[in-house]
């Protein structure tokens, strides 16, 4: 959302404000654009840190078992 705000007056709009106008003039579903994909892409960075991460743990435990 594009801020429009005078920037002589230097007051921010509350968070429930911003909802509000989006609300009003985009409709419900503009609140929730873009949730499916940052969720994917969320899930994606975990699974890959999750997999690094057993990977390594899984080889500094048998490094340390037979050095």
């Amino acid at each position: 959302m594009l801020d429009l705000r005078n920037p002589s007056k230097g007051q921010f709009p509350s968070l429930s404000r911003r909802f509000r106008d989006i609300y009003v003039n985009e409709g419900i579903r503009a609140l929730f654009s873009g949730v499916v994909p940052r969720t994917m892409w969320i899930s994606a960075g975990g699974a890959v840190f999750l997999g690094v991460y057993e990977w390594v743990v899984h080889g500094l435990i048998s490094y340390h078992k037979y050095p």
